[in-house]
């Protein structure tokens, strides 16, 4: 089996890279991390934890001379069909191939409609650019149905095939279901696993490093590594020390590929 490719979303520990991102970028590429997954804003309002447009040459090469790539990042925009332009610049200027977005606010049948609408469109205009579209999943959208799925799965499914899965395991646990059941039912969709590690299923839960707290790292792994897709430590906090939970997250992932 091929060693997979494993990256590290940004989004959890922003006020460690925001305070010296050359520091923070080389300690992950020496922690052994493949890639990362930053927040890209290209139009809209300002985040700490989005990179914006005049920040992406900075942080793009730093990544870059550290020997990390950039196959994904988290989309921020207030148009998604069309940011479908800047996001094929994006490509051409930095690599970035995959671009994932979530859901947010209230969940209504008539918003899911909605946003399965533009996605489907946008989706669409992102597979003909060469480029893919994914919807990661937060709690709410996991323990809410639709049509007897998870609202997540509704979304997904009401694509049409032009939107992948990007599976948080955390928050599939916090959403009330089993993390292997949900990879395996929607295999077809599934383009990306992020692991996420909790103490306990909760609203907002405490992080912990992977295979330290309710969550079973080994099967999502073999799940992914089978499939060949791409891998991603996300971690959205630490009670403790977050570099030293995102090396040991690491290792514990690549010790399944050495058991192997």
């Amino acid at each position: 089996m091929k060693k997979p490719m494993i990256g590290v979303q940004l989004y959890g520990s922003t006020y460690l890279f925001r305070k010296d991102p050359g520091s923070w970028i080389r300690a992950l590429a020496e922690a052994g991390y493949d890639a990362l997954e930053p927040c890209v804003r290209v139009d809209g309002e300002r985040h700490d934890f989005a990179w914006d447009p005049d920040e992406l040459p900075r942080f793009a090469s730093l990544a870059r001379e550290a020997g990390l790539a950039l196959p994904s990042c988290h989309l921020f925009t207030e148009d998604l069909v069309r940011a479908v332009l800047k996001c094929t610049g994006l490509a051409e200027e930095y690599g970035f191939q995959n671009f994932v977005v979530g859901f947010t606010g209230e969940i209504t049948r008539a918003r899911l409609d909605a946003f399965a609408r533009t996605t489907r469109e946008a989706g669409k205009a992102f597979r003909e650019a060469g480029l893919e579209l994914w919807l990661h999943n937060n709690a709410p959208e996991i323990r809410e149905k639709a049509d007897g799925v998870s609202a997540y799965e509704y979304l997904l499914r009401s694509s049409d095939g032009f939107l992948g899965a990007q599976v948080d395991t955390g928050w599939v646990l916090c959403g009330g279901e089993d993390v292997m059941a949900f990879l395996g039912q929607n295999r077809d969709l599934v383009r990306s696993v992020h692991h996420k590690d909790i103490a306990a299923p909760a609203e907002d839960p405490v992080n912990v490093a992977l295979g330290t707290g309710a969550v079973d790292p080994k099967g999502p792994y073999d799940f992914a590594a089978v499939g060949g897709l791409y891998q991603v430590v996300d971690q959205d906090n630490s009670r403790e020390d977050f570099l030293r939970d995102l090396r040991d997250s690491l290792r514990v992932l690549r010790g399944f590929s050495s058991a192997g």
